[in-house]
C-alpha cells in the first residue's frame, strides 16, 4: 500500500552525537585556560569541598573525583553524574558568564525514568504542559508513533520490540509492555480526542528503510500477520489524509550505513536511541535502546535535540 508522505534529502554518512551541556563544558575550558588553572588544582579544590557543595545542594551527589574522571568530563564525555561537577565546578570558577549559562540550562534537566518501574507521572504531566499552546512537535523514530497506529498494531509492536529492549532481563519484560502499552494509549487518546490541548502539527520523520520494514513485514514486524500491518496502513493514511489532524509523515532517504542517534555514556560506550522529539523549542524527550525515557526543559538538552531533529 502506497502512503502519501513528503520524501525529503539524504542522510549524512556519520553518526549524530548527543552531547549536553557542550557549551558549558567550553566555557569552563576557556576559564581554566585564561587564569592558567590545572586540572589538579581545581579537582583538589573540589574535593576539598564536596562536603560543603553536598550541604547546599542535597539533591545531587558529589562523590570524589580524580584528574582522569574529570579529564574525560572537559572532553565531553558526559554521564549524568556530572550534573553535580557542573554545579560545584561553577561555585569554584565563579565566573559570571559561567554562572549564566549555568542557571539558563535548567541542571536538573534532563530527568530520566524507567517506564518498567511505573514512575512516568512527572513524564505526563511535564509532557502535556509543553503541549498546551505549542505550535509543532516535530520528532524522528525508528517505528511509527503510537498516536498514528490502531491499538493491536501498537500492542504487537511493543511485544516485537522485547528483541531490542532488554533481551536479557525477563525480570523486567512484562512491566515494560504495560508501560508502554499504557504510554501509548493514553497518547493516543490525546491526540484524537482532544484536538486542542495538542500542538497544532505533528511532524514525523523516519527512514525509508524502517517505514519499509512495516510494509514488508520484516525485522521487528515480522510476526505482526499481513492484516494488522495493512490495517495500520490504512489508518495512517487517513489520518494523513484529515487536514484537520495537522499530521506530517516525512520518510527521509537513508544510506545504506545508517546513520544513528547515540551519546557516550558511561565508559565512553556509545548508547542509541530510536526516538527523539522536540515540542516547539522548549521540551524534548529521547528514548534509548534500554527503553528508558529522557526528557527536560533546559536550554542545552532542547537546543540538541531540536538540532538533531532539524537535521534530518
Amino acid at each position: 500500500m502506497a502512503i502519501a508522505t513528503s520524501r525529503v534529502g539524504r542522510q549524512p554518512d556519520r553518526t549524530t552525537l548527543l552531547s549536553p551541556y557542550s557549551s558549558i563544558i567550553k566555557r569552563i575550558r576557556a576559564v581554566m585556560a585564561a587564569r592558567r588553572m590545572t586540572i589538579e588544582a581545581l579537582v583538589a579544590e573540589y574535593n576539598g569541598r564536596r562536603l560543603d557543595f553536598q550541604k547546599r545542594h542535597p539533591k545531587h551527589r558529589f562523590d570524589r573525583m580524580h584528574r582522569t574522571s574529570f579529564s574525560r568530563f572537559l572532553n565531553d564525555r558526559f554521564k549524568r553524574q556530572h550534573i553535580a561537577k557542573l554545579i560545584a565546578v561553577g561555585e569554584i570558577l565563579a565566573d559570571a558568564e559561567l554562572s549564566e549559562m549555568l542557571d539558563a540550562h535548567a541542571l536538573d534537566d534532563p530527568r530520566t525514568f524507567d517506564p518498567s518501574r511505573g514512575d512516568g507521572g512527572r513524564f505526563h504531566e511535564a509532557w502535556i504542559e509543553a503541549e498546551k499552546g505549542a505550535k509543532v512537535l516535530r520528532g524522528w523514530a525508528e517505528f511509527l508513533p503510537c498516536s498514528f497506529v490502531p491499538d493491536e498494531f501498537m500492542r504487537l509492536h511493543h511485544r516485537a520490540l522485547l528483541g531490542v529492549f532488554r533481551p536479557d532481563d525477563e525480570g523486567d519484560v512484562t512491566a515494560l509492555i504495560q508501560a508502554f502499552d499504557e504510554i501509548g494509549t493514553i497518547n493516543r487518546q490525546r491526540f484524537t480526542r482532544d484536538r486542542k490541548s495538542r500542538p497544532e502539527r505533528f511532524v514525523q520523520i523516519m527512514f525509508d528503510s524502517d517505514f519499509e520494514k512495516i510494509q514488508n513485514g520484516t525485522d521487528v514486524y515480522r510476526g505482526i500477520p499481513v492484516q494488522v500491518r495493512r490495517d495500520c496502513l490504512k489508518h495512517l493514511q487517513e489520518l494523513l489524509d484529515d487536514q484537520r489532524m495537522g499530521v506530517e509523515l516525512k520518510i527521509v532517504k537513508a544510506r545504506k550505513r545508517q546513520i544513528r542517534l547515540c551519546h557516550h555514556g558511561p565508559d565512553n560506550a556509545a548508547i542509541r536511541f530510536d526516538t527523539v522529539a522536540v515540542i516547539d523549542n522548549h521540551f524534548a524527550f529521547r528514548r534509548n535502546y534500554h527503553g528508558d525515557l529522557e526528557y527536560g526543559q533546559g536550554k542545552d538538552f532542547v537546543e540538541m535535540n531540536a538540532g538533531v531533529v532539524g537535521e534530518l
